[in-house]
């Protein structure tokens, strides 16, 4: 999926994959007048979609609360392109 970190001075998009413990992000630009959103494919057995759609909401923060330094732990796993 695609994922939109609304942090203050960050303007990349983010492609994330995951596969069991295993994630990988690849920073790219956004397209001209493409909107600013996460999108997020999730595939699995026995998830409970009610708990994943809380524990994503969780993350969400507005431009006061977000800490410019949260997207060292993005960057530590962000592929060189």
């Amino acid at each position: 999926g695609f994922v939109h970190f609304n942090v203050p001075g960050q303007s990349r998009k983010f492609e994330v994959q995951t596969v069991g413990p295993h994630i990988r992000f690849t920073s790219g630009r956004w397209a001209q007048g493409e909107a600013r959103r996460t999108q997020l494919v999730l595939i699995g057995v026995g998830m409970d979609g009610d708990a994943v759609l809380r524990a994503l909401g969780e993350c969400v923060a507005e431009n006061d609360d977000a800490d410019t330094g949260a997207m060292l732990g993005v960057h530590r796993y962000t592929a060189a392109v």
